[in-house]
C-alpha cells in the first residue's frame, strides 16, 4: 500500500480569502486529464482523487469554497464524497488548470 503523503486543506471565506483549514495526510491518485482552448490560450486540466481519513469538520466543506494544496500546486476541489455515508474514509475530487 502506497505511503499517505501531507496535504493541507484551505477554505474560502466570506470575504473571499482563501485560509488554512486542515492539515491531513492522503492517498493520492490521479484520474486524468485534458487540453482546451478559452480565451484564446490553450489550457490543461488535470484531475486528482485525495482519500482521507473521515472527519466531520472535513466532511462538512463546501466543495466550491474548498482547496487542496500538494507539492506546492493548487487543487479545487470539485466534489467530497462519503460514500455510503459510512464515515470511514473521504474521497476529495479536484481539478487543477494549468495554462500553457
Amino acid at each position: 500500500m502506497a505511503r499517505r503523503k501531507p496535504i493541507q486543506v484551505q477554505a474560502c471565506n466570506e470575504d473571499g480569502e482563501w485560509g488554512h483549514f486542515a492539515n491531513c495526510r492522503a492517498d493520492i491518485t490521479g484520474t486524468g486529464g485534458s487540453e482546451y482552448n478559452a480565451a484564446g490560450a490553450e489550457q490543461a486540466s488535470f484531475q486528482k482523487r485525495f482519500r482521507v481519513k473521515y472527519h466531520k469538520s472535513l466532511a462538512n466543506l463546501i466543495p466550491q469554497a474548498t482547496r487542496i494544496v500538494f507539492d506546492e500546486k493548487m487543487y479545487d476541489v470539485v466534489a467530497i464524497d462519503d460514500f455510503e455515508e459510512r464515515h470511514i474514509e473521504l474521497v476529495f475530487r479536484t481539478e487543477a488548470r494549468h495554462g500553457r
